[in-house]
């Protein structure tokens, strides 16, 4: 009998389901849960998440085709350890993306898409009040794909949205640098949104994108995977 789906959380977010593995895994490794580096364990794994091995196995085949899990035969599965050169060119693209999901936002300003955007810039200062590093990385996340949904271009938004989930990964070390500027610029581009300013939006969300490549890459030395 199927198992009906897990209710939104307080951020509207489909949380997935126990038998996701897929999903579940990746969640626990955007959140470092699961550590770079760390030997992934199919036993340990199916125990945790209450699946079978079976399940577990073709989740961390996929996540080894997306890139969160690098396979070595013989010796197992382990969480993928990005380096310098690899966050610095995806958060790059992202910047390039998300400053055109802005310009295209503000051009359709209005509607439910700017109240979502409001509230997830209420829920991100609730966030920053608390101290929860975790929390303020996946609002952070979800106001990043509610700015790309607003754009009306689902390409783009589907595009931008697998950026940002590395960028969560990328950057979950860094949310006390996040929890200052970086973070009241969300403010900016809203107002940007709202006023239909599409230059604007575009200008304040390549600034905001670009300052946490920065943030991140400077968290950074050589070739040592994130902390």
């Amino acid at each position: 009998m199927p198992q009906p789906d897990t209710p939104p959380d307080e951020l509207g977010r489909r949380v997935p389901r126990p038998r996701d593995a897929y999903g579940a895994i990746r969640q626990m490794i955007i959140e470092r849960v699961l550590r770079p580096g760390e030997h992934l364990v199919e036993y340990d794994l199916a125990k945790r998440l209450g699946v079978s091995r079976h399940r577990v196995r073709e989740a961390l085949r996929r996540l080894g085709t997306d890139r969160w899990v690098d396979l070595w035969p013989a010796h197992g599965a382990f969480v993928h350890a990005p380096d310098r050169d690899e966050v610095g060119q995806v958060l790059a693209v992202r910047t390039l993306l998300e400053a055109e999901c802005a310009r295209l936002a503000a051009g359709r300003a209005g509607g439910s898409h700017l109240g979502r955007l409001v509230e997830l810039c209420r829920l991100g200062d609730a966030a920053r009040a608390r101290g929860g590093r975790n929390e303020m990385v996946a609002v952070n996340g979800e106001f990043h794909a509610a700015v790309a949904a607003a754009s009306g271009n689902t390409a783009l938004a589907r595009l931008a949205g697998q950026l940002d989930r590395r960028a969560q990964w990328y950057y979950a070390m860094t949310t006390d640098d996040l929890a200052g500027r970086p973070w009241a610029e969300h403010h900016e581009l809203v107002d940007a949104i709202r006023a239909g300013r599409a230059r604007l939006a575009a200008e304040i969300m390549r600034g905001h994108t670009e300052r946490v490549r920065v943030i991140c890459l400077d968290h950074m030395s050589g070739a040592c995977p994130v902390p």
